[in-house]
């Protein structure tokens, strides 16, 4: 894909990973390794903060450098990074479910070539749908998880 058919995408567009809480990975969307240019391999890099997560390319005997498949973007593979530690670190850190999958979109900075991820977007993944997460002020006070009986009507038969 060549720059001008990237500028073309909707302003909205951002690059995405997604952590899978049940499998222990990080699964690396292909968008990312396009903007990146392909890359041999890419790094990731948490922030000092701990609330967000930069990735670029990198050489192989950087820290937390991982190999990108050989024609990744042209084969049906994924690219996906398993660590544990990682991924549940991350997830406990932000108070999510370290069973659950999440998705985040990145933002791509041409000028440094690295994409980053702000931990405070992660948005969960149910079946097909998304949702975006919120804390529990942001609900209504008077919300029933449960609903009486009463309040739904008679069904007919």
């Amino acid at each position: 894909m060549t720059q001008e058919q990237q500028s073309q995408k909707p302003a909205a567009y951002r690059p995405t990973i997604s952590f899978k809480g049940g499998d222990k990975c990080i699964n690396i969307g292909k968008d990312v390794i396009r903007l990146l240019r392909e890359p041999p391999f890419i790094g990731l890099f948490l922030s000092e903060e701990g609330d967000s997560l930069a990735i670029a390319p990198c050489s192989e005997k950087q820290k937390l450098s991982f190999a990108v498949p050989r024609d990744f973007l042209n084969r049906n593979v994924m690219f996906r990074i398993h660590s544990k530690q990682f991924v549940e670190g991350v997830l406990k850190s932000v108070g999510l479910d370290i069973n659950k999958t999440y998705r985040l979109k990145g933002t791509f900075i041409p000028e440094h070539n690295v994409i980053t991820f702000s931990f405070s977007e992660f948005e969960g993944l149910a079946k097909d749908r998304i949702f975006v997460l919120s804390s529990a002020e942001d609900e209504a006070e008077d919300f029933d998880e449960f609903p009486d009986d009463d309040e739904f009507p008679p069904e007919d038969e």
